[in-house]
């Protein structure tokens, strides 16, 4: 009571700033790419690309500020590089597929069903390993070369970098995401994560919903 919080915005330096931008304009790169094509490259020149540059975003807001913690969205790679350097605690939030391995569920993108049994194992792997070299491998190497360049030894995956490991919150309920046999003990789900537009009709199928 009686205390007042002043929350600012600190702009990026280093890091191209998109701010609802038109994506050609900050991204000429990915101008006529699609599909696994697109996801490709943002991922290796945008995602993991700017790690570098976050990281030294991050690091001159901390020269001069005070932070306890910081939370970040699930594929802005830096925060978690930071940490690594001596910097504050961070958690992650996820508005998309978890991206934690699991052998009895498909790695998200190629939209599967779960399939039980040793057959389905094995298909999750074999589509796990081809997803990693194809769409993922160009974003593993740049982000294996990020890590040598700060002094980071060798760590986890490119996917597996991008959540937290000590605290993830995922904007949805967890039928929303394939069944996992054992979920990570950092994740936890948080439902929507923004509030219903009010006034809000429910639309006809609804029912179906609730049911």
């Amino acid at each position: 009571v009686g205390s007042e919080m002043c929350i600012r915005d600190r702009p990026y330096r280093d890091t191209p700033d998109f701010s609802g931008r038109d994506i050609a304009e900050t991204f000429p790169q990915l101008v006529g790419l699609d599909g696994v094509r697109g996801i490709r490259r943002a991922f290796a020149d945008i995602f993991v690309g700017l790690a570098a540059e976050r990281v030294a975003d991050i690091q001159r807001v901390l020269r001069h500020h005070p932070i306890d913690a910081m939370l970040t969205d699930g594929i802005s790679y830096g925060p978690g590089l930071v940490h690594e350097l001596g910097g504050p605690p961070w958690a992650s939030f996820g508005d998309g597929p978890l991206p934690f391995e699991d052998a009895d569920a498909p790695p998200f993108g190629p939209g599967l069903l779960p399939m039980p049994g040793p057959l389905g194992r094995a298909r999750n792997a074999a589509v796990r390993v081809v997803g990693k070299r194809v769409v993922f491998g160009p974003a593993q190497h740049r982000w294996d070369q990020i890590r040598r360049d700060l002094g980071l030894p060798t760590g986890p995956g490119v996917l597996a970098s991008a959540p937290s490991p000590l605290l993830h919150l995922q904007g949805c309920m967890p039928s929303f995401d394939y069944p996992m046999a054992e979920p990570p003990p950092q994740v936890h789900w948080v439902g929507p994560l923004r509030p219903d537009p009010s006034p809000w009709h429910q639309p006809p199928w609804w029912v179906e919903v609730l049911r």
